[in-house]
């Protein structure tokens, strides 16, 4: 089995399975390991919201030649069915087929065996939908150290039948047992006693806005936290959450730990990458420029000193290179934000930084990708991805330009020693303060104009479990978004680099 990139669209013959989950549940990490390195990302339509789709292929136990080709689509995370942010908006709209998006096939409903209770709450919304629901468990490695695992067959037996896989997000493990349960699934699956499935014609009427959604999802609140209670009472959970020291939340020693990791940040990504960066555009340069000096010597003179060869070497390779010097970078940037985020510090770090950030109508999760900009904007850009508000990512997008990354710390070294010479030093400083004022000023003012409508909101963060991340899986996280970036940033860059290299012959 494995996974082909595919389209927002229905393919005829081919079932389209929706992944849905509050954040922080593993379900991204879960999907990317059933489809692998195959899978492709884009916007919902009509939003700047990130979905990503793929292809999964599925082959019936035991049966040769009757294979199914499904499409899998990864939501944004949602704790409810009442929409109350633009991705949220998008996980639901994808869930009941609205703003051009098809009606799924299936829903598969990722709960964290960590924090059941919110979990549940969300099946329960999706199941009175009406429609066919497998249940995919994981984070029960992490239960089960705390004392408080999950029994897969139990809490299917609770839900009256309804498929329940247990399965590693990390690894794929569980990934064979949980396509069975879609392919058995599509067909229907029982509504769990307590629950009721919405009258087709009635749940069309009521999904069509945004405020037929929320009267439906406050209609039957108070019903489905009495089932969520009962169902936890029948798999008797005791576990009691608290918070300690160690979930890196005091107040002083919060901020302390998350400045000592901006700084491990700032360094590897304008430190480490700049010995490869130098040996791609010295080294590296160097050798393709004989290379080429070489095969173009063999069609003589004319040839290899015309502008054929200036064509080559100063438009197209100086292209490439260009593209070849970022990806030291924005792998480490990959690499440490992968990191955060499957290690469960990053939504620490957005808790420490959220009341300095509300003034921007920002949570803590921008204050990163903007300090990373002092480095380089443009894995700080890359970083805005995590940001789970789509206009969130725009605005802190807006922002990170004004950051003065390292590049420019050259120009202001030269105009501080040309014109100040004696207060070099302080010059550059005041600089780097003025570029951080520039930040808030701005931010200030674009929160005021473009963005009025995002007023800061109480935080509200699930705090995942502290884990050790997978090398494998880290690899590909950082591979995936790595190609992502060559595939999107080289057209544009090499296209343009050319492009001077033409106007420069013209006088």
């Amino acid at each position: 089995m494995g996974g082909d990139s595919g389209n927002m669209g229905n393919v005829e013959n081919v079932k389209r399975v929706v992944f849905v989950g509050n954040p922080n549940v593993g379900k991204s990490s879960m999907f990317n390991a059933l489809l692998g390195a195959r899978t492709r990302t884009m916007n919902a339509p009509g939003t700047t919201v990130s979905i990503t789709c793929g292809q999964y292929h599925y082959e019936k136990p035991k049966t040769a030649g009757n294979a199914q080709n499904w499409q899998f689509v990864d939501t944004p995370g949602t704790y409810s069915l009442a929409p109350m942010s633009p991705d949220e908006q998008v996980a639901v709209d994808a869930l009941i087929g609205m703003s051009g998006m098809p009606v799924p096939d299936l829903a598969v409903v990722v709960l964290d065996a960590t924090a059941l209770s919110r979990s549940l709450y969300l099946l329960s919304m999706v199941v009175e939908l009406g429609l066919p629901t497998v249940v995919a468990l994981t984070m029960n490695d992490l239960a089960v150290r705390n004392g408080c695992g999950v029994d897969a067959e139990r809490l299917s037996h609770l839900l009256d039948g309804m498929p329940v896989v247990a399965i590693d997000g990390r690894t794929g493990d569980g990934g064979k047992a949980l396509a069975d349960a879609i392919a058995a699934s599509f067909e229907g699956t029982p509504v769990p006693h307590g629950l009721t499935a919405l009258p087709t014609a009635t749940a069309d009427a009521d999904m069509k806005t945004a405020d037929g959604l929320s009267v439906w999802a406050e209609s039957r609140a108070d019903a489905r936290l009495d089932w969520t209670a009962g169902i936890l009472r029948g798999l008797d959970m005791h576990a009691v959450d608290h918070v300690t020291l160690s979930d890196l939340l005091h107040p002083v020693i919060g901020v302390l730990v998350f400045l000592a990791v901006l700084f491990v940040v700032f360094q590897a990504t304008t430190t480490l990458a700049s010995p490869m960066q130098d040996w791609i555009d010295v080294t590296f340069r160097g050798w393709c420029t004989d290379g080429l000096d070489l095969l173009l010597g063999l069609f003589g003179p004319s040839v290899s000193g015309g502008w054929l060869r200036s064509l080559l070497v100063d438009g197209l390779l100086d292209g490439v290179v260009t593209v070849l010097t970022f990806i030291p970078v924005m792998g480490i940037m990959f690499l440490l934000l992968s990191i955060l985020e499957d290690s469960g510090y990053m939504a620490r770090a957005a808790f420490v930084m959220d009341r300095a950030m509300r003034a921007l109508g920002l949570d803590g999760r921008a204050f990163l990708p903007i300090i990373v900009g002092f480095g380089c904007n443009l894995p700080a850009l890359a970083a805005t991805r995590t940001l789970s508000d789509s206009r969130q990512r725009v605005l802190t997008g807006m922002l990170v330009p004004f950051a003065a990354c390292s590049a420019r710390l050259s120009v202001f070294l030269v105009l501080a020693h040309a014109f100040f010479p004696k207060y070099a030093g302080l010059v550059v400083f005041l600089m780097y303060v003025a570029s951080v004022m520039v930040i808030l000023l701005v931010g200030v003012l674009l929160r005021h104009t473009m963005f009025r409508g995002l007023e800061p909101e109480p935080l509200m963060l699930a705090l995942p479990a502290y884990q050790c991340p997978r090398a494998l899986q880290l690899a590909r996280s950082v591979l995936l978004r790595l190609w992502g970036f060559i595939r999107g940033a080289s057209v544009i860059i090499i296209s343009m680099i050319t492009a001077l290299w033409l106007l420069q012959g013209i006088p």
